[in-house]
């Protein structure tokens, strides 16, 4: 069987890629979370949970949503929500390329439904995402803040791939 070309995996690659962010930033988003809630309990002068961004101490997403659930109050559709979500992600990153995926990987039609597939999944997991930013805005707010606006500076950096680097790197 003759290797696919990299034309005809780019498409894969680049909606996998694209669905891995996805994932990494849900797992960012707890993340994030669990550190305004931290922020909250020092101001009322409780003592901080371990840090779930600090390396000595790794977490996996589910235990960084258990943390979650154990400070801030979920509705049973938003608790079901991110927990398919945080599955979802665990899927895509350890075992999404099963033996039904690398099989479809053999026909066109299969690669289409793989491309599909994984478009369909990060959606899922950026509406999980939206619900956690949903919950750092509701702390956030108390300071006049949004994600958004701390992140506007960040965008303020992003630069297209449209033509030439303002300078080249040798």
């Amino acid at each position: 069987m003759p290797d696919p070309t990299a034309e005809e995996m780019a498409p894969i690659f680049q909606t996998y890629g694209h669905a891995a962010y996805t994932c990494h930033l849900l797992e960012h988003g707890l993340a994030l979370l669990l550190s305004v809630i931290d922020h909250e309990r020092r101001r009322q002068n409780l003592p901080p949970r371990p840090s779930p961004i600090d390396p000595r101490s790794p977490k996996t997403i589910g235990v960084l949503f258990a943390e979650v659930r154990t400070v801030e109050y979920l509705t049973h559709p938003e608790i079901k929500q991110i927990q398919d979500a945080t599955r979802l992600r665990n899927l895509l990153i350890h075992s999404y390329w099963s033996p039904r995926t690398m099989q479809a990987m053999l026909t066109p039609t299969g690669r289409a439904w793989v491309v599909e597939d994984l478009k369909k999944k990060r959606l899922q997991l950026r509406e999980a995402d939206r619900l956690v930013t949903k919950f750092v805005d509701s702390y956030l707010a108390k300071y006049g803040e949004t994600v958004e606006s701390l992140a506007a500076p960040l965008f303020e950096e992003y630069v297209s791939d449209d033509g030439p680097p303002d300078e080249v790197l040798h």
